[in-house]
């Protein structure tokens, strides 16, 4: 049988417990990471590799016609109308620089109708597509940019003039343009930016004597991922 404890026996001792600093901040004072995603400039693989994405916007064309060797001319025969496609490229950067090779195709609903007293129709722009070089320099995690390329769109005149008569035609010609895009997360980037397009001349339209020559500019905004 356990003898009772005197008063003499030292009190049982409990353990010790890591004391708490009177500093220590609470959980709602802790500081919260930094979820802002930054793009690593020094990293020359940190915007190296695929991409692809949807775009869209509003497009105009502008169309020249002349005849009978330039004797007459009709100039800014126009319309606009929406575009729609897809992209896809592969991009390179340099540290604050950026190379890529982007191909991209649109379908679109630019139309245009004209009329003078010899010569009435209408020219509608059914699709383009085109391929083009970019260059860019990174200001944070956004990218200013300009592209040069090449590009085709797919066209149909209707006449009235001349007997009710259609014929199509594929345009080539050059495209330069100019942009920025941001990146929202480490794959999700937001692009907006103006292309303008340079294409070569459709001599003799249907066996006669008009030349048919025009130009075309889209502003487009794009969601590209990058792989």
């Amino acid at each position: 049988m356990r003898a009772p404890e005197s008063a003499a026996d030292p009190p049982s001792r409990q353990p010790d417990l890591p004391a708490s600093p009177s500093h220590a901040a609470s959980p709602s004072n802790q500081p919260r990471p930094n979820l802002t995603w930054k793009r690593n400039q020094s990293d020359a693989t940190s915007s190296t590799g695929c991409y692809a994405g949807l775009q869209g916007g509003w497009g105009w064309n502008s169309t020249r016609l002349a005849g009978n060797n330039n004797a007459w001319k009709l100039d800014g025969i126009g319309g606009s109308g929406p575009i729609g496609g897809g992209l896809i490229g592969y991009e390179r950067q340099f540290g604050v620089g950026v190379a890529a090779l982007e191909a991209d195709a649109s379908a679109s609903g630019v139309n245009s109708s004209f009329s003078t007293p010899n010569l009435n129709g209408k020219i509608a722009y059914d699709w383009d597509y085109s391929l083009r070089a970019r260059f860019g320099r990174l200001f944070g995690n956004t990218l200013a940019f300009a592209s040069v390329g090449w590009t085709q769109t797919y066209a149909r005149l209707t006449t009235g003039g001349l007997g009710g008569l259609t014929t199509s035609h594929v345009f080539s010609g050059v495209q330069l343009g100019g942009g920025v895009e941001t990146m929202l997360t480490p794959h999700i980037g937001a692009r907006l930016e103006y292309l303008h397009s340079f294409y070569g001349k459709y001599a003799s339209v249907l066996g006669s004597s008009i030349d048919a020559t025009p130009t075309a500019g889209k502003t487009r905004a794009a969601v590209v991922y990058k792989f």
